[in-house]
């Protein structure tokens, strides 16, 4: 029997190195409108767009932003949050004045704004509803809604809103992700406590802190394309939150917290659930940080000076997105002392994340490729595609 070593070892000795190249990358976005700080909120499913908002006094407006063609405003009147960004960035999601209240809304490049409407509310009150989440098509979307009954979490495509109700009893839910087919939510149900849910049309709402595994106050706040692996993180006491991921079939994992901290969080997922983006805090100071199965938990203030990028002036507070093949990063952080969301691409042969490509890298792919867990190439599957896939990248280099 070929040990992970042997076979390595076969295919670095009998590989030569092609030209092409695929160095990591970092960009700050700068204003897209002067004098006020742009906040990325999300990145498009292939991590070309992103979209976030312009904060002044008087509110906000909603911006789309690509290497390309730079800054461009999402129509839909002042004061519009974007939220979210479909696969290919062409469909958002958000929350808009419609009438004088705010309503979530979709805004295509094709087909302009459309509002998602409300549950109404209770007597007295005005109606409204927010947007969180859309699918990778960008024909559904989640979020929540005032109703009679109090807030309640919703699922909207173009038949309209549908109630996902509550857990048992509770008086609460909203949504906060849906996966990339558009199947799955993921939200807090909340009553006398909260408990993360699960919804899908034919299982309706489920109780995650049922799960093995599960521990303290969890929040889930992200899920990955097929719905079978969510991110969040937990509440285990005032002021201590350690990122989780929960598996399907397995339930929860604690991650735990960058080294020196005891406030990590999870913001987002990749397509296949193996990286995490999300934010700890060292003391007062937050920091982005990324988690990988191989790597763990790493600062991006330190990890993406080892790849070569020079962060001179930077300090990187969030990580707010991350793309569904896991290699290009979005979030916010401080430039010269100055707000500014940023932009970063990852090499993709460099597998353990650690800032290096060497032959660890190539050894821990091999682990990873034998688990069934490596799936490279981002189609679904671990085959010997992903392995050659692989090679190709790593002999390509990342510089």
């Amino acid at each position: 029997m070929r040990t992970a070593s042997s076979i390595a070892a076969a295919v670095v000795i009998g590989s030569g190195l092609p030209a092409a190249a695929t160095p990591p990358t970092f960009q700050g976005l700068g204003q897209a409108i002067a004098g006020q700080p742009f906040y990325a909120t999300d990145l498009s499913g292939d991590g070309l767009t992103v979209v976030g908002n312009s904060q002044s006094m008087a509110g906000g407006t909603g911006h789309r932003w690509t290497s390309g063609g730079g800054f461009v405003a999402v129509p839909g009147g002042p004061n519009n949050q974007v939220s979210a960004a479909s696969l290919n960035g062409s469909v958002v999601a958000g929350t808009f004045v419609f009438g004088g209240n705010q309503h979530g809304a979709q805004q295509s490049t094709a087909g302009g704004v459309v509002d998602l409407g409300t549950f109404g509310a209770p007597t007295g009150q005005q109606p409204v509803s927010a947007a969180a989440d859309i699918s990778s098509s960008g024909a559904v979307i989640v979020g929540n809604s005032s109703s009679p009954a109090g807030t309640r979490a919703f699922r909207w495509t173009t038949a309209g809103l549908v109630n996902l109700g509550t857990i048992g009893t509770d008086t609460f839910s909203v949504s906060s992700a849906v996966s990339g087919d558009g199947l799955v939510v993921v939200g807090t149900s909340s009553g006398s406590t909260a408990r993360p849910f699960r919804w899908t049309s034919g299982g309706g709402m489920t109780n995650l802190s049922l799960d093995p595994g599960y521990f303290g106050d969890i929040t889930v706040r992200a899920i990955n394309a097929n719905g079978s692996r969510a991110a969040g993180f937990s509440s285990l006491s005032m002021g201590v939150q350690h990122m989780v991921r929960w598996v399907s079939g397995s339930g929860w994992t604690d991650l735990g917290t960058l080294a020196g901290s005891v406030q990590t969080f999870g913001e987002d997922i990749s397509a296949d659930g193996l990286s995490i983006i999300g934010q700890a805090f060292l003391g007062s100071s937050p920091r982005a940080v990324m988690w990988t199965p191989a790597g763990g938990i790493a600062d991006l203030n330190t990890l993406l000076p080892l790849s070569g990028i020079n962060l001179t002036g930077w300090t990187l507070e969030s990580g707010v997105a991350i793309s569904d093949n896991g290699l290009t990063l979005v979030g916010v952080g401080t430039h010269n002392g100055q707000p500014e969301s940023w932009i970063a691409t990852l090499c993709a042969a460099d597998w353990n994340h650690d800032g290096q490509l060497n032959s660890q890298d190539f050894f821990d792919f091999l682990t990873s490729f034998f688990a069934g867990s490596a799936d490279f190439n981002h189609d679904g599957v671990t085959n010997s595609q992903d392995f050659f896939d692989f090679l190709t990248a790593f002999f390509a280099g990342c510089s």
